[in-house]
């Protein structure tokens, strides 16, 4: 994934580093999301490909997304002999699994990117090279990259429903063509989402609100879609299509991000903290209901994250104390907490 870091910029003037929330980690709710229910991540997919898979009996597996490529050079050590030295290009991709043995590339973007066609064929080399250096010596070579997805958030006329792209061989008129499938989040709101089964994107519909120019704010906009997710997360729990641990960590995305877009857009607008508070209550009773029927697996493997996202909302005095407190209450330790805030602090600063 490419940068997504969303600099604080305030027309008014600079502002305390320590005091205003600056960054929307895409990166980590994307990973929290995605591997928090098997089944969510099916119905997206069926969805977007057409594919059949089964909600239950469908193998998930979740891969590698880092990928290193050696570069192998020379350097003389003090005896002047010739050694081998190796330098590295390291790139990593947004998600990767497969479902019943096929490979699936997921990436997200949040900006418009001309060159993220290349990108993403670039993971899916990293992939494939990484999938024949495990296979060692072979008699049959065979290149095989993931099924591609890409998930644009931003508003880009010159994406259609689909990537066209064709791979050859210099000098042959055959090629072997593929495409890569665009999920055009700007197109849909929360209905939409719900409708199509898109249940993993509905936390970054307010994604969409985070840039507004000062002249397009609309507080009443915000809000609306704000209430329309965290309604939506609730009836499709009620109604069995996600379980509360995909709730919960959904609830955990949607405070961070309106954590960060009230503090920098709206100036802590108090109707957007109050439905904040409320969403707050309602995850702290699915979070319990998890533990006390030990079912907390997912959130213990995703702990650093939601405390990463909490703390994008970390303020001084008060609001720091509240921020440490819903951790807590939400059962993180507090090594990771401490953890969590000292990483989250470093980046403000820098």
């Amino acid at each position: 994934m490419s940068q997504q870091d969303i600099k604080d910029q305030n027309g008014s003037g600079e502002r305390d580093a320590r005091s205003t929330p600056s960054i929307i980690r895409t990166d980590e709710a994307i990973k929290i999301l995605f591997r928090s229910e098997k089944r969510a991540l099916i119905r997206l997919i069926n969805s977007v490909l057409g594919e059949s898979y089964d909600l239950e009996a469908t193998e998930f597996v979740e891969l590698n997304t880092e990928f290193v490529n050696r570069k192998q050079g020379y350097e003389e050590d003090e005896a002047e002999a010739e050694t081998e030295a190796f330098d590295f290009d390291k790139i990593i991709a947004d998600m990767m699994f497969t479902l019943n043995g096929v490979v699936y590339h997921i990436e997200f973007q949040t900006k418009v990117d001309r060159t993220i066609a290349i990108r993403i064929i670039g993971y899916g080399t990293g992939y494939a090279m990484d999938r024949l250096r495990s296979m060692g010596s072979s008699d049959e070579v065979i290149f095989e990259i993931p099924v591609p997805v890409l998930i644009q958030i931003d508003k880009d006329d010159s994406l259609g429903d689909s990537i066209p792209a064709k791979l050859g061989i210099s000098g042959r008129s055959d090629k072997l063509e593929f495409e890569i499938k665009v999920i055009k989040l700007w197109e849909h709101d929360v209905d939409s989402l719900v409708e199509m089964e898109h249940y993993l994107l509905l936390p970054f519909v307010l994604a969409r609100h985070r840039n507004k120019k000062k002249t397009k704010r609309n507080t009443d906009a915000f809000i609306k879609d704000l209430r329309k997710v965290n309604e939506a997360v609730n009836e499709l729990y009620d109604e069995g299509k996600i379980n509360k641990n995909l709730a919960t960590e959904m609830f955990a995305v949607i405070e961070g991000f309106a954590l960060v877009i009230n503090s920098r857009n709206y100036g802590g607008n108090a109707v957007i903290e109050e439905e904040m508070t409320n969403m707050k209550t309602t995850r702290s009773l699915f979070s319990h209901e998890i533990r006390a029927e030990g079912k907390a697996e997912g959130i213990t493997e995703n702990q650093m994250n939601i405390a990463l996202i909490a703390f994008q909302g970390l303020k001084r005095g008060r609001e720091m104390s509240d921020v440490v407190e819903m951790l807590k209450e939400f059962g993180i330790p507090d090594e990771i907490i401490e953890s969590a805030k000292k990483q989250t602090l470093d980046e403000m600063e820098a």
